[in-house]
């Protein structure tokens, strides 16, 4: 504990919690323990909190198995590493949504669902698929549209965007995810269709643009730009050790203790941020932000983040636990 906990002060708060309450969280504790050990950054009241907190030591286990799933898409499950030639194949792999999900219970014929799939571009090779994808990038790029804006979708997300757009004065401008398609960062139709592979498109595309032919002045200001509004450090790590897989739509934390859930809560934003933290080269281009005290836009340092909230990549952890 005073490894973890370097004053008396602190060591005597987190102490005196566990024995009010008989040490009935004991083992839970030794784990929130050895989790924070990875989280050196984070402020000492952080700490504190974390190592007093009821709901986040319960939770010890959907975290500490959160950390053994690898995402199924894109990861090596024998090596932990990124799969290249895979993930390069998702990038330009075309979703036929809902159509093609009525078709396989006989609901459209087989000339609406081809006729969806042309317009989808379903039928065109990979080049084809990028030189459309680009074609639209290039218009976006010479709109300055090299960021995306990740978080939850709520009025303040709205407002967060304005001011980023008015904070740069047009030398970037930040995409939300309903406008991803329009600007070539996910193939057409991607959005309602399949929230994990649009993801993990519209991150490549910010990852591949360097590789696309594009002055570096241009795109120098490219980046995944990600909300923590609504956030605290519980939901923060919460978000980095959740499920990158698939969305479990409960509220954070408050599943009943009885049950045994794999995950606590992976809502849209979370399975953003779970996959980000996994992909060294989306997390080099994260940027951070939130709505400061003053109600107006706050960009936030790496350090700031892994201090307040514990996010920062997890790929390296995730190789010694295969």
């Amino acid at each position: 504990l005073a490894k973890i906990l370097d004053d008396n002060n602190s060591v005597e708060k987190v102490y005196k919690w566990h024995e009010d309450r008989n040490f009935g969280f004991i083992n839970s504790l030794i784990y929130g323990l050895e989790e924070l050990y990875f989280h050196p950054e984070l402020f000492m009241d952080k700490r504190v909190e974390l190592l007093t907190n009821r709901e986040f030591l319960v939770f010890s286990p959907t975290r500490k198995s959160g950390l053994q799933v690898l995402p199924n898409e894109w990861i090596n499950p024998e090596s932990a590493e990124v799969d290249e030639k895979t993930l390069y194949e998702l990038w330009l792999r075309p979703e036929m949504g809902h159509i093609a999900k009525l078709a396989e219970k006989n609901q459209v014929d087989t000339d609406r669902k081809n006729r969806m799939a042309q317009k989808r571009g379903f039928f065109n090779t990979q080049e084809e698929r990028k030189s459309d994808r680009i074609l639209k990038l290039k218009e976006s790029v010479g709109l300055n549209r090299v960021a995306i804006l990740l978080g939850r979708h709520t009025r303040e997300y709205i407002k967060l965007q304005k001011q980023l757009n008015s904070k740069y004065q047009g030398k970037i401008e930040f995409v939300s995810d309903h406008i991803w398609s329009k600007c070539g960062y996910v193939e057409r139709g991607m959005k309602i269709s399949n929230n994990l592979l649009s993801v993990i498109q519209a991150c490549e595309t910010v990852h591949q643009l360097p590789n696309l032919g594009f002055e570096e002045s241009q795109i120098q200001n490219r980046s995944i730009m990600i909300s923590l509004d609504g956030y605290d450090v519980k939901a923060g790590l919460s978000a980095i050790y959740s499920n990158p897989n698939y969305i479990a739509r409960t509220k954070p934390f408050t599943v009943s203790y009885s049950e045994k859930p794999v995950f606590a809560h992976t809502g849209l934003t979370d399975l953003e941020i779970s996959n980000v933290v996994r992909n060294k080269n989306w997390f080099d281009v994260a940027k951070f932000c939130r709505t400061g005290e003053n109600g107006n836009v706050e960009e936030l340092s790496r350090k700031q983040v892994a201090s307040e909230y514990g996010i920062k990549y997890i790929g390296d952890r995730l190789k010694k636990n295969v």
